[in-house]
């Protein structure tokens, strides 16, 4: 009796071996997919906290305000490289700034609306 492998098992063993390999690529595929998104989300989300926050330090020690969307020209940096800012708007009724704008990264977009008050 010979000892060994015949054709027809390796056959088979290499079949499961790629459906197993298939199956495994999937997955990751779809955990990395996540993960980039996940971190597009958070950029965008850390980005807007820090505009709005830069903002209404601002409005509230100048006696004017002035506004230029491209932070990184005025030597400001957000945390997503590709972060873009669009829709900007600002609109003052009496005592209380009203402000808008759409931040860009990575493929996602999300719109922010906040109102400051100026004592």
């Amino acid at each position: 009796m010979k000892k060994g492998f015949t054709l027809i098992e390796l056959l088979i063993s290499v079949g499961l071996l790629a459906i197993f390999l298939v199956v495994l690529s999937q997955v990751l595929y779809t955990v990395l997919d996540a993960h980039i998104s996940a971190i597009s989300v958070s950029v965008l989300e850390q980005d807007a906290r820090y505009i709005i926050s830069r903002m209404h330090y601002d409005t509230t020690l100048a006696n004017y305000t002035y506004v230029n969307p491209n932070l990184s020209r005025l030597g400001m940096r957000l945390n997503g490289p590709d972060t873009q800012i669009t829709d900007f708007s600002i609109s003052q009724i009496e005592s209380t700034t009203k402000i808008n704008f759409t931040l860009t990264a990575g493929g996602q977009s999300r719109s922010y609306q906040t109102t400051i008050g100026i004592r």
